[in-house]
């Protein structure tokens, strides 16, 4: 078992007292690094969106955990939360109506497997899409490989490609508004 945090997921009362045949890896996501880097991408952000399964216990405790560090740090976090697959794409929608500056999905389990349906409204909103965990990039990309952005001067960013055979490209990932059209 993988989870965020096992004690409210149900594992047990505590890290030691727990149900004595289960096993597995808790490992929160790093939300205040994250934050950092939207913080980079976008200079200045007030306003990120999430999207997420509020019956997934990792995902309340990941959000409840994020909306507090967004706070700290004078950026509003714009929620919705959603209860399947089918809704994610609207949700996206949706939250790009409410003039938020970059889309933020944590490692919430319906949001991951509607990727490819965010991303896209992402890249139709021109804005910003960070996610925590790796391996969903290939969901909303063209072709194989992974994607990074990295800062090539003063305000400007570029993504890096690396394809399936290692060869690494670089092309501009910034719009003519200045955002980030994707990254991954």
């Amino acid at each position: 078992m993988y989870v965020y945090d096992p004690i409210a997921a149900g594992a047990g009362k505590t890290m030691e007292d727990h149900r004595p045949n289960v096993t597995g890896v808790g490992s929160f996501p790093p939300v205040e690094d994250t934050i950092k880097t939207i913080q980079q991408v976008v200079p200045g952000v007030k306003v990120v969106g999430t999207l997420y399964n509020s019956s997934e216990a990792n995902s309340q405790k990941v959000v409840s955990v994020a909306r507090e560090l967004f706070h700290k740090r004078g950026i509003r976090l714009e929620e919705i939360a959603i209860t399947n697959t089918s809704e994610a794409y609207q949700a996206a929608q949706a939250l790009a109506t409410r003039n938020i500056q970059a889309y933020w999905i944590t490692g919430d389990n319906t949001a991951l497997q509607a990727f490819s349906g965010i991303a896209k409204v992402a890249l139709q909103a021109r804005l910003p899409l960070n996610h925590q965990r790796s391996g969903v990039c290939g969901a909303g990309r063209r072709r194989g490989g992974r994607h990074r952005l990295v800062r090539d001067g003063p305000g400007r960013l570029s993504a890096r490609r690396t394809s399936a055979a290692g060869t690494e490209s670089q092309g501009p990932a910034v719009s003519k508004r200045g955002r980030p059209e994707a990254s991954c």
